[in-house]
């Protein structure tokens, strides 16, 4: 089915995709301010009941990258089915990536990923994701649910943030299965001229999980696309650049980039 478009504000809901460990309430800021700007956001957990805060057990289900792509790709349907649009995706580091994979698709009729993780092409090479993740790679079973140590986390996926308020959102932070970690390090494969829409690529100068350089080179390898991603860098913000100290610009900036007019065609 093919979804047309003169404006995404015209009705498109905007989908916001969270990262690995997170859960969709991490949006609620950023939902709040667009909702304030006239915007329909939908921000699920993904899988929410494979994914618990507290362990049970420590088998994991055998669910990896694919599995959160498709379920995303049925959030996508489900939007154009209540709206007669295709949605406007946001996703943040490993949901950046299954923005990139649903823009690629054409499901979508915009795109924003912030601070995303990078496709096979663009290496990412920062000791900092090593360090964040050490217990991952110690433990090497993609059978049993993982999720980073606390100070790995406080280290490298909050940083620069207040210790209370990195300490807040690593309480939240959810277990993931393991092959999703093994995933992940293969990385996805996308071509540089996949992008047939719209698309916002996002870097935060104080990361220390997804360098800005590295952020850069996303753009750049997309520059061969029909419609180039555009790029802009926060310099002061972190990983976490959801919801921090110079969150404002970037929520202003992001619903501004949305309700540019578009007129294309999305594929569902």
């Amino acid at each position: 089915m093919f979804v047309t478009s003169n404006s995404p504000k015209a009705g498109a809901e905007v989908l916001l995709v969270h990262g690995l460990g997170c859960q969709g309430t991490v949006w609620g800021p950023l939902q709040c301010y667009l909702g304030q700007r006239g915007l329909t956001c939908v921000a699920p957990t993904l899988l929410a009941r494979h994914r618990p805060k507290a362990l049970a057990g420590p088998r994991a289900p055998d669910l990896g990258f694919d599995d959160y792509v498709r379920e995303v790709r049925h959030l996508c349907e489900a939007s154009a089915s209540r709206t007669g649009h295709a949605p406007i995706i946001i996703g943040h580091s490993m949901g950046g990536l299954i923005a990139q994979v649903i823009a690629a698709e054409q499901r979508c009729s915009k795109a924003v990923f912030l601070a995303p993780a990078p496709p096979r092409a663009v290496p990412n090479r920062s000791p900092w994701m090593l360090w964040c993740f050490a217990n991952v790679l110690i433990s090497g079973n993609t059978k049993r649910y993982h999720k980073a140590w606390r100070r790995g986390a406080m280290d490298v996926l909050f940083h620069p943030l207040a210790l209370p308020r990195g300490a807040q959102i690593y309480r939240d932070m959810v277990f993931e299965p393991g092959r999703l970690f093994a995933d992940m390090a293969k990385r996805v494969e996308l071509s540089a001229d996949a992008l047939r829409i719209p698309t916002l690529t996002v870097a935060a100068g104080q990361d220390r999980a997804v360098p800005a350089a590295v952020v850069r080179r996303i753009a750049t390898y997309y520059s061969a696309s029909p419609v180039p991603t555009e790029f802009r860098e926060y310099p002061e913000s972190g990983h976490w650049l959801l919801d921090d100290a110079d969150s404002a610009g970037l929520y202003c900036d992001l619903a501004d980039w949305i309700a540019e007019p578009v007129t294309g065609m999305a594929k569902l």
